[in-house]
């Protein structure tokens, strides 16, 4: 087990990788659903997208974000009626699986437990390969909104290897902060979006080396007196924190983290030649992190 904070990230950056299983089970289940979708409803072609298309999902808690991509002439006025015609069609091809709508999509909860499935209706507003602009449902179930996830991915891929690849650790640990403490209305898309967006702010990576301890301050500290700001995608598209909530218990949530990861930076600067103070740093990451975070040694 690791004796010192950078050593403890880099396992726990191992931890929160995708595991074999997770792969294998997901090609397992994307044929049957991309042969039910097209057989039932029309589907024209479907691809992973969400945090595992863009390599930062968490496993565990991470659901395989599918998007299926409908002509122009199944369009509903309302996303609540194509989420429910997905539903209906879902449901006759996997009738004895949990299958229900959760905004944006429609989640499948097959019985291995490997993987929690989303599907997520779109249509395609924009041509360009590289860029395609699709409308989704919202977060209500709704409306329909932006998106451009392959300009995200291509965002994220460019900024992580600009900085050594070293920001996808860093938004694995702050989704992982989320998941850990069960802070279920913080967007976890939001959260990628703003690490990715603070790290491309940074001084030239000869300047500012990532460092996983002083920038997880950075960005919660950021995060607490912006008070969660809407921020722009790849393509200019808005992106909310969460729907409805309180920008002043956000404000408060990320504040408590910054706290918890000053505290523990303070501890690990101040700990050669004692290891008691090294061993003080590991307890406040693992309290930051709800005992998720690696041992001392």
């Amino acid at each position: 087990m690791p004796t010192d904070v950078s050593a403890a990230f880099e396992e726990f950056a191992r931890r929160l990788r995708t595991l074999p299983g997770e792969t294998a089970a997901q090609g397992a289940h994307r044929i049957s659903i991309d042969a039910c979708l097209r057989s039932n409803l029309g589907m024209k072609s479907m691809f992973t997208s969400g945090s595992f298309g863009r390599g930062t999902n968490i496993p565990n808690h991470s659901d395989v974000d599918r998007f299926a991509i409908f002509p122009a002439d199944v369009w509903e006025a309302s996303s609540r009626a194509a989420l429910i015609k997905v539903l209906i069609g879902l449901r006759r091809r996997f009738p004895t699986t949990s299958i229900r709508i959760d905004s944006p999509g429609v989640r499948i909860d097959f019985a291995d437990g490997e993987e929690l499935n989303e599907v997520i209706p779109v249509f395609q507003v924009s041509e360009a390969p590289s860029a395609r602009v699709f409308i989704m449902p919202d977060r209500i179930g709704r409306a329909w909104m932006k998106a451009a996830p392959e300009a995200n991915t291509n965002f994220i891929d460019e900024v992580d290897q600009a900085r050594g690849e070293r920001v996808r650790p860093l938004i694995r640990f702050t989704k992982a902060w989320k998941y850990v403490n069960n802070f279920r209305f913080i967007s976890s898309f939001y959260l990628e979006m703003f690490v990715a967006t603070y790290a491309n702010t940074l001084p030239g990576a000869w300047l500012h080396r990532i460092e996983y301890g002083r920038d997880l301050e950075k960005v919660f500290r950021t995060l607490a007196v912006q008070s969660f700001p809407p921020i722009q995608d790849a393509l200019g598209i808005q992106i909310e924190a969460a729907v409805g909530w309180s920008r002043s218990a956000a404000r408060g949530t990320a504040l408590a983290a910054a706290n918890v990861v000053a505290t523990a930076n303070n501890h690990a600067a101040a700990a050669l030649p004692w290891n008691s103070r090294m061993r003080a740093a590991f307890v406040v990451w693992q309290k930051l992190f709800n005992g998720k975070f690696p041992a001392y040694g």
